[in-house]
């Protein structure tokens, strides 16, 4: 399974053509996409998604084909001693925490939020630079 960060969902509800995104080249893959119920908080604390109704019914859409990990006591856990241990922010610790949990890869274009974070396999953007 792969956890899909919430910058990878930015990247491709905002692009044009989307086919082109690294999210979308991600679903055609045979692992499983999911985020973690935070990602689909931060999305929907977007106040485009509340003042457009396409753009909530877009993100709506999208999150309706992928798996919400819920916030469990063991990704809690892990999270805080994550945040505690690399002073890593609380949210992109339960996404990492949720992804380590899950014996899952991370998707993020934004690696070095991530990079401090033991056992954590970060998948890279075929656009990356080294």
């Amino acid at each position: 399974m792969i956890i899909v960060d919430s910058s990878l969902i930015i990247d491709f509800l905002r692009s044009s053509p989307r086919s082109l995104t690294w999210f979308y080249s991600l679903t055609g893959l045979k692992d499983d996409l999911a985020v973690s119920v935070l990602t689909h908080t931060e999305i929907f604390s977007g106040k485009s998604v509340w003042e457009n109704d396409h753009a909530k019914t877009e993100a709506e859409d999208l999150f309706s084909e992928l798996k919400i990990i819920p916030l469990t006591l063991e990704i809690s856990y892990q999270a805080g001693e994550f945040v505690a241990k690399t002073n890593i922010d609380i949210q992109d610790a339960v996404i990492a925490a949720t992804a380590t949990v899950t014996s899952s890869s991370l998707a993020t274009l934004n690696p070095k939020h991530f990079s401090s974070i033991p056992r954590l396999t970060l998948l890279k953007s075929p656009t990356a630079k080294n």
